[in-house]
Formats: C-alpha cells, structure tokens, sequence
C-alpha cells in the first residue's frame, strides 16, 4: 500500500521527516478566523446547491402542473444553472486557496 504524504512534500520530492533539520515538519496551524471563513463558505455552496436543486424540482413540478408556458420552464431552468455555475466557481475558488499549487 502506497504511504499517503503531505502535498508539499510531495511537490519537493522529500517525504515528511527526511531531510535536513527542520524540513518536512508539520505545517503551521491555520488562522481561526479564516478557518471559520472556509466553513462559512463551505455551508453557503451546500445550501445554495440543496436550495436550488429543491426548488427546481418544485418549480419543475408546479409549472406542469398548473400548465405554465414553457417560457417558464426555461426560466427555471436557467437561473438553476446560473445557480450551480455560482457554486461552482465559488467552490473552486475555494479549493485553490486550500491547495495553491
């Protein structure tokens, strides 16, 4: 089985506590405040995401039933895109802080 190692380890070719003194020690422990900002952040995409993708379906199963045009249903369907593309980016802007390299 492979030995997991840390990402900038790997990205220097040395595995964690080889090296000269002071390489490959753990990582200094990160700011609370800007870990409660990720966290924030993190909630903020899974209720936009869960939000969405409910009241897609709710609108999805309205606008048939009571017979909307089907103007609508492209309406719907379109701000929920825009929705997930907002997540999207938001995620991935948030992964690239995590992992800068």
């Amino acid at each position: 089985m492979a030995r997991r190692h840390d990402r900038t380890d790997r990205h220097r070719g040395k595995r964690a506590g080889r090296g000269a003194a002071g390489q490959g020690d753990a990582p200094a422990a990160p700011d609370p405040a800007v870990e409660a900002s990720r966290r924030r952040q993190v909630r903020q995409i899974a209720v936009v995401l869960a939000g969405t993708m409910a009241l897609w379906m709710f609108l999805t199963w309205a606008g048939g039933f009571y017979g909307w045009p089907p103007r609508f249903a492209f309406l719907i369907d379109f701000l929920a895109l825009a929705a997930f593309a907002w997540a999207l980016i938001v995620s991935l802007r948030l992964w690239r802080t995590r992992h800068p390299n």
